[in-house]
């Protein structure tokens, strides 16, 4: 009974962070947020510009990852792209990117290296499905995890919109 019910809790607990049900009601408040930033996308690019976060920073711990992930609103992003195409950049501590069947990730794997009076960017191109649609509903989220170092991604504990809307492919960029 007791795996029953841990199975559940941490179902529960990794469906919510990976579906939020409510995008609308997010603010830009929760402490491993960059408290601000710029988000473009594109047919085939994300790229993240002017992040950076106050002193709340100093809170990570060596063992925590953070994760910029562009997701469908709709429909998971495997719907409008395929994969990651070769070239891609980030200056975050440990940066590392990730495409998955729900998100295109630009990550940080030693957030507890970041300066508070630093900017971070970083840039991914993606493979886009053809045909792709003229148009669809996508959000940038910025998830919370734990990464022991041999995780291929971080578990996720919590997360926050920053964006909620964001139409693609066309040429999109947002500020928070």
């Amino acid at each position: 009974m007791k795996k029953i019910l841990v199975v559940s809790l941490v179902l529960s607990v990794t469906l919510g962070v990976l579906y939020p049900a409510n995008l609308e009601v997010f603010a830009v408040s929760k402490w491993f947020s960059p408290d601000n930033g710029k988000v473009y996308a594109h047919t085939d690019i994300y790229l993240l510009d002017w992040l950076d976060w106050d002193a709340d920073a100093e809170k990570f711990s060596v063992s925590d990852a953070v994760e910029m992930e562009l997701r469908g609103r709709v429909a998971p992003i495997s719907n409008y792209y395929v994969g990651l195409a070769p070239s891609w950049y980030s200056n975050l501590p440990g940066s590392y990117r990730e495409y998955d069947f729900d998100d295109a990730s630009i990550g940080c794997a030693s957030p507890h290296l970041i300066n508070h009076t630093q900017f971070y960017w970083g840039y991914t191109l993606l493979t886009p499905k053809t045909p792709q649609p003229s148009s669809f509903s996508a959000f940038l989220e910025c998830e919370l995890g734990y990464d022991y170092g041999f995780l291929p991604d971080p578990i996720p504990i919590d997360y926050e919109v920053l964006v909620p809307d964001l139409l693609l492919p066309m040429q999109v960029s947002r500020n928070w």
